[in-house]
């Protein structure tokens, strides 16, 4: 339900950058994948035959033109636009493709199981679809963010001082609990959100990691993280030196085919579907459909 993370050289961020003709951000969901190979065209591919999620393999709406950056959650997708805008299209259950009239000048944006969020050039933040836990409703008073992530019933929101704001359920019995947030993440740098649980990176490369489920926990001893993605109860993190580190260890599907990957400089999951580009511009999905042919 995340945006992807990306780095270069050291740095970690969460805007749309280029390689090879790719646009580093791959956006691995439950059903559906999607990339854009160039910046005026979204390819999508997985299984279309649940819930509407499009019509066909590679069905963007045909006005999505200006493409510059993807985002997709369980069954919808979304696309910011080079003007500040959003385009959203797939199921509508929720209300999740719903994008409000009045939305314009979005820098960022997260897609949750069911909901969204878009935060604007002066740091506001706006939620649309399910609300059935508040996810959608950022917290009064909320400002100066610089990047969102949304989880199935969460949303979580990084400010531009480094700060950490949650609000939505976790499914740990807490709801709209500031405490949710570990009191000891700070210079915070980028977050990203799995099902039911977040992860934050600190300024010194480390990652912190809160929620529901107890199996979320980073391994001991993990540094130098320059991007981390999640997934249904599993994480990865892309560190330093271009290899993955996935917990827990008993996703062995996961970790295992995560072990073999060298030179990755973008790395998105959602549940057990992974998608990662490599220095080299090729693509490595598993856990998922994955499509016969790229565009390049």
């Amino acid at each position: 339900m995340s945006r992807e993370t990306q780095y270069h050289g050291n740095q970690s961020s969460a805007s749309v950058q280029f390689h090879s003709k790719l646009i580093l951000q791959l956006v691995a969901v439950a059903l559906v994948s999607m990339f854009s190979a160039k910046a005026t065209q979204v390819v999508q591919w997985g299984d279309s035959s649940r819930q509407g999620q499009f019509p066909g393999p590679t069905n963007a709406p045909i006005e999505l033109t200006n493409a510059v950056a993807l985002a997709a959650g369980f069954y919808h997708s979304l696309a910011l636009t080079s003007d500040g805008k959003v385009v959203a299209w797939g199921n509508n259950n929720s209300g999740q493709t719903n994008v409000p009239a009045d939305l314009s000048n979005v820098v960022a944006f997260a897609a949750g199981a069911f909901h969204n969020l878009a935060v604007s050039s002066d740091g506001h933040v706006t939620g649309w679809g399910n609300n059935t836990y508040g996810q959608s409703t950022a917290p009064s008073g909320l400002s100066n963010v610089v990047q969102v992530s949304a989880g199935e019933y969460h949303s979580v929101a990084l400010r531009a001082d480094g700060r950490v704001v949650a609000w939505g359920n976790f499914f740990n019995g807490v709801t709209n609990d500031p405490s949710a947030v570990p009191a000891g993440l700070s210079n915070c740098i980028t977050i990203a959100s799995g099902a039911s649980h977040s992860l934050g990176i600190t300024a010194d490369g480390r990652v912190i990691v809160w929620g529901a489920s107890s199996k979320t926990n980073a391994p001991a001893g993990l540094s130098n993280v320059v991007a981390i993605t999640a997934g249904r109860d599993a994480s990865i993190a892309l560190t330093l030196n271009g290899q993955l580190t996935t917990w827990p260890a008993d996703f062995s599907p996961l970790t295992n085919i995560a072990s073999m990957l060298t030179s990755v400089v973008s790395i998105s999951m959602e549940r057990l579907w992974c998608v990662a580009l490599l220095a080299n511009g090729s693509v490595a999905a598993w856990g998922g459909v994955i499509p016969t042919t790229l565009i390049e």
